[in-house]
């Protein structure tokens, strides 16, 4: 994984359009918020689109914040799959919820940019995972954990740190995604590839 790459894509997207993705990740987490996390898997999701476009140097505006609302009904099972899963590994000791938060971490990149179901998403996030390091990836885990506790402590400080962490997580979906689809393409698997567009 090039994670120096996939750090400084968000921070160059930042640096291009500084007032325009500060705003959009308080809007982001303001709308997460007041709707107790249901909205939260879109709004990564449309955060993440917000960076990608702007990384490219593409023209954003808000209606890329919500680009993936038609998604709201499957993205919030999802997320909710993941949480209770994450929970219950949590209850018995940190480490199994921190691997199961790993295993799926890309799971809504999968059904946001590569059109995937629920269950899809699910295999293909665990795939990639595996094959791209899966104790990396508890440690990525970890870390964007700490950094978004980080940002809610300080004020509005995830107002920063929410685009910057799915940004980071979206180039290195972008990396990690052709393993995933690599390993679904092993004899006794019927899963199709990932097509690797954007959308």
């Amino acid at each position: 994984m090039k994670i120096k790459m996939a750090v400084e894509k968000p921070i160059q997207a930042l640096k291009k359009e500084p007032v325009f993705i500060l705003l959009a990740g308080l809007t982001a987490g303001m709308l997460s918020s007041v709707t107790l996390g249901i909205l939260y898997p879109v709004m990564a999701a449309g955060l993440s689109n917000v960076i990608i476009k702007t990384s490219a140097g593409e023209k954003t505006d808000f209606q890329d914040l919500f680009r993936f609302m038609n998604l709201l009904a499957p993205m919030f099972g999802l997320g909710l799959l993941i949480f209770l899963m994450s929970i219950a590994g949590l209850m018995f000791i940190l480490f199994p919820g921190l691997v199961i938060m790993a295993l799926f971490v890309y799971a809504p990149y999968y059904m946001a940019f590569e059109n995937k179901g629920i269950m899809d998403s699910l295999k293909l996030s665990a795939k990639a995972v595996i094959a791209n390091s899966l104790m990396g990836h508890v440690v990525i885990a970890l870390v964007l954990w700490l950094v978004n506790l980080i940002g809610i402590q300080i004020l509005v400080g995830w107002v920063l740190t929410f685009p910057l962490t799915v940004g980071f997580l979206y180039y290195l979906f972008e990396q990690t995604k052709k393993a995933g689809s690599s390993a679904a393409q092993q004899p006794g698997s019927s899963e199709e590839p990932a097509d690797g567009k954007i959308g």
